[in-house]
């Protein structure tokens, strides 16, 4: 077994790269979406396709994960430094094609990283009896949540607008990934796994599994996506209803460590 410092290690690793892939990637969106229509940038229209074209690239990067001929470190490493740089490029222009882009790529990497994560650090601290702090690394979507509403209740308090808050935030995430990128370990093969031909057969896909994970695609990405925009119509000072989003992040990440327990 690793010694305990290695297991906090891969913890917090596995915590802090689905802070930034989801959290931020994913999810950092959703707190700005509010404040890019104050700006007058969007319309509910322009954020509904932006938010679809993001999921569209989130699918695509969930079908295809583990069909990309690249090492497990170097991908991840990749797909968060990715979306990092297309969370400040959204600060960099105001062109909608461009966003669209960029919200794609982050869709796509933000998928790869959830997968590579559940992947090899659950599975890590599975194979060595520490399934009961999985619950930490998952909680990570969470607190990445947490944060960027948090980030983004300041912006809206001290009046700094949507693209500067954009930019922040992507500086910021660029730095947290430089330091998980260093922080990756033997729990990433930083060689592509072969598969041996006995062990190439698939277990049969389950599509109830499926059916149930899409359902509650609905029952939270819909009210996630526009939960800050539906709270801005009803109050209008940021000091309010600019804390929705915390609190959603907040039963997040407390949601995964009371799941874990039982």
């Amino acid at each position: 077994m690793p010694p305990q410092s290695s297991i906090f290690r891969i913890a917090l690793v596995g915590l802090v790269s689905l802070a930034l892939a989801m959290g931020i990637g994913r999810f950092a969106f959703t707190p700005l979406l509010p404040m890019m229509r104050e700006d007058g940038l969007v319309s509910i229209t322009d954020g509904g396709i932006l938010a679809s074209i993001h999921l569209f690239g989130y699918w695509l990067g969930a079908v295809f994960a583990t069909k990309i001929p690249c090492p497990p470190r170097t991908m991840l490493r990749l797909s968060l430094l990715a979306i990092g740089v297309a969370t400040l490029g959204m600060g960099m222009t105001d062109n909608f094609t461009v966003w669209l882009i960029l919200r794609w790529l982050s869709g796509v990497c933000s998928a790869w990283a959830l997968v590579l994560v559940s992947n090899y650090t659950v599975k890590h601290l599975a194979d060595n009896g520490r399934v009961e702090i999985q619950g930490w690394v998952f909680c990570g979507v969470g607190a990445g949540i947490l944060i960027a509403g948090l980030g983004c209740l300041a912006f809206m308090v001290n009046q700094i607008g949507s693209s500067a808050s954009w930019r922040i935030t992507g500086t910021l995430a660029l730095i947290a990934i430089f330091a998980v990128c260093l922080g990756l370990g033997p729990e990433f093969p930083a060689t592509r796994l072969a598969v041996r031909s006995q062990e190439s057969h698939r277990s049969p896909l389950d599509w109830r599994i499926v059916v149930a994970y899409g359902v509650m695609g609905f029952g939270y990405i819909i009210p996630a996506t526009y939960l800050p925009v539906m709270a801005r119509e009803i109050v209008q000072s940021p000091i309010i209803f600019g804390w929705n989003w915390p609190i959603f992040g907040a039963a997040a990440l407390v949601s995964t460590l009371i799941a874990a327990r039982f």
